[in-house]
């Protein structure tokens, strides 16, 4: 399947090239950025340090002027101590840095300063191993159908029509990044699964190839563009409709993400996100029927952030703030073929399809939604326990054309969680980070209940403890969680 591909990921991979090594040029004769000091300065009493120049030390994998344009101090300057941890928290958050600190030191001349800045990078290799088992009650049984279809075929197949949603995920994620240049790396990646007790690559076989870029055109603008490539993925799924397991292949092209960001003052940024999925999904229900989906979804994404937390994995110290509009456009080309009159005749009397089923057709629809997340990180005691509110929320504003999968009007929840650092301190960065860490959750949604015919509960509770560990060359979580809502089911058809 990949041979099918051969010209567009080498195209792919030639634009990709071509803009890193645009933007690598577009430093070349560029004066030394130091950020945006106009962000960080404020008129306040407060005792501030004149600084005249920034040294980091540590580093061996990034340059200096990366760290330097990141923390968002410039020279020349004066700074509280306030504004000296937000810089600090800048360099902290970076998902390469495993810890920061920052002092002050003598400068060149009598009441100035020298703000030093010691890094402890990230491998150049990396993993990350995800283990989560989610429990969650039995569905109620369908109710009895009508006795003509007790009596067909259909009285060999499971009644109870439960949509399985594997929520349980034990996946290792391998990579590797390089660093080019003062302000930019590229990276790759790829995910390994566990399969009936057996490792292998994750469905589909994916490889993440991106590019990201800390400064582009000296405006201390975050660029990274995505290329996820797979394989032809064959796999078992469970049907609500037919009742049973289905065979699905998927075959999907290269997946193009991009994310930007753009500083406005301090802590806060501007953010722009795109995807555009294109892929095509054979469903294979035995000697019943074949069904054909071919399907394009673009989604955008525009928001404000604000970020101050001291550390990318395990945060303790600061708060994270997202609020974003996005956009949805999606396509779905179906062909449904019948593999017997018998089966379809079935269906159609025991309401499981609606007569009025086309055997081909379009399905468009287009959406705006509105999100917004607020996460405060708390520290409680010196011994390493933490503490975090996290606030959820996710409104429709406008949909046109068919529905969604599961169509939502809005969403909202309510998490509190605890962290606790069992090392202690002083040993956390020699030996890595364990930390064993708990939330609680409440959930609420509400859903169009004429467009979907799932039966799902509009609210839950869930719980999750988890023991994770973190060194420099990746994370480990082992997860246990609750939901307290049952596996939705579908519902009879009026």
């Amino acid at each position: 399947m990949m041979r099918r591909y051969t010209g567009k990921i080498g195209v792919l991979l030639m634009l990709l090239a071509g803009f890193a090594g645009l933007c690598l040029l577009a430093e070349q004769g560029q004066p030394r950025v130091t950020g945006r000091g106009d962000g960080l300065q404020r008129e306040t009493g407060e005792v501030t340090f004149p600084v005249v120049d920034i040294r980091v030390t540590g580093n061996r994998l990034v340059n200096d002027a990366l760290f330097v344009s990141e923390s968002g101090l410039d020279l020349n300057q004066a700074y509280s101590e306030k504004q000296l941890q937000l810089a600090l928290r800048r360099i902290q958050r970076l998902p390469f840095v495993l810890s920061a600190e920052i002092s002050l030191e003598r400068g060149s001349s009598y009441g100035t300063f020298a703000v030093r800045f010691t890094v402890q990078e990230n491998k150049a290799l990396f993993f990350n191993y995800e283990r989560l088992d989610v429990s969650r009650p039995s569905p109620p049984p369908m109710p009895s159908p009508e006795s003509e279809i007790a009596d067909s075929s259909f009285q060999d197949l499971n009644p109870a029509a439960a949509v399985m949603e594997d929520e349980n995920r034990n996946d290792l994620n391998l990579g590797a990044r390089l660093f080019l240049g003062r302000f930019a790396f590229i990276y790759g990646s790829t995910a390994l699964a566990s399969v009936d007790g057996r490792v292998d690559f994750a469905r589909g076989k994916p490889v993440d190839v991106g590019f990201s870029h800390y400064n582009l055109f000296g405006w201390n603008m975050f660029l990274n563009l995505n290329v996820q490539f797979s394989e032809s993925a064959d796999f078992e799924n469970f049907d609500p409709w037919t009742r049973q397991d289905i065979q699905v292949r998927v075959d999907r092209d290269p997946v193009i993400s991009i994310n930007t960001a753009l500083p406005l003052r301090g802590q806060h940024w501007l953010t722009l996100n795109g995807r555009y999925l294109d892929e095509r999904q054979k469903h294979q229900g035995l000697d019943l029927f074949v069904d054909r989906i071919e399907l394009q979804r673009l989604s955008l994404e525009a928001g404000w952030l604000r970020e101050a937390v001291n550390d990318a994995v395990f945060p303790t110290r600061g708060r994270r703030h997202l609020v974003s509009l996005a956009y949805i456009d999606e396509n779905r080309d179906f062909e449904f073929t019948f593999q017997g009159d018998d089966f379809q005749d079935e269906l159609v009397r025991s309401n499981i399809f609606d007569p009025e089923f086309g055997p081909t057709g379009l399905n468009t629809v287009a959406g705006l939604f509105a999100r917004a997340q607020w996460d405060n990180y708390h520290p409680l005691w010196r011994s390493g326990l933490s503490a975090h509110q996290r606030v959820s929320l996710l409104a429709k504003i406008h949909r046109d054309g068919s529905a969604f999968e599961v169509p939502l009007n809005y969403g909202a929840a309510l998490t509190a969680g605890l962290s606790y650092d069992l090392w202690g301190v002083r040993n956390t960065r020699r030996l890595g980070d364990l930390r064993l860490e708990g939330e609680a959750s409440y959930v609420h949604t509400d859903l169009d209940d004429e467009a979907t015919y799932l039966v799902l509960e509009d609210r839950y509770h869930r719980v999750q403890a988890s023991l994770a560990f973190r060194n420099a060359w990746g994370l480990l979580r082992l997860s246990a969680a609750y939901r307290s809502d049952a596996l939705p089911v579908v519902a009879d058809r009026p």
